[in-house]
């Protein structure tokens, strides 16, 4: 976290309860972010994206509309210009089950925060997802970053394909 530069950062933060945005936004302040835009709903975070450069985008899974999976899997297939699909995306919810995990992930979603937030934890998500970025996968029904965490153990076993 300390060679991130917070006071140059623009975050978009997506949520729909005011008081937990509003909360995200003053765990940011504290870090130094000071560009920060606030929205409540899906299509308005993708209407905002459009004017407002973000480096990094905090978006709640549950909403109404344009939930925060729909919202991850609408910029990773965006090929129009007008979205950076590659943005860096956390989500945030209090459904951290191993289902809602795996949904989050299978769209696209750099990283996952739970809730209740805890600042470290979300500063620290925040600065993973920007300085120690997955590569990028494109296969035919993924685009985002790999959903792999860790490396595959190398292989000690007998060969397991045919020559």
């Amino acid at each position: 976290m300390a060679n991130l530069d917070w006071k140059n950062l623009s975050v978009l933060l997506v949520e729909d309860n005011r008081y937990v945005g509003v909360l995200m936004q003053a765990i940011l302040r504290s870090a130094g972010v000071r560009n920060t835009r606030i929205v409540t709903d899906g299509a308005s975070a993708l209407a905002e994206l459009k004017v407002f450069y973000a480096d990094v985008a905090l978006v709640d899974i549950v909403m109404d509309g344009i939930d925060g999976i729909d919202f991850t899997k609408t910029v990773r297939a965006e090929k129009k210009g007008t979205l950076d699909p590659f943005l860096p995306i956390v989500l945030v919810t209090a459904y951290n089950d191993a289902k809602t995990i795996r949904k989050a992930i299978d769209a696209g979603a750099n990283d996952f925060i739970a809730k209740p937030l805890v600042p470290a934890t979300m500063l620290t998500r925040v600065a993973r997802a920007l300085l120690a970025p997955r590569p990028f996968v494109r296969t035919n029904s993924f685009f985002g970053p790999n959903r792999r965490r860790t490396r595959t153990p190398l292989y000690h076993g007998p060969e397991r394909r045919e020559a």
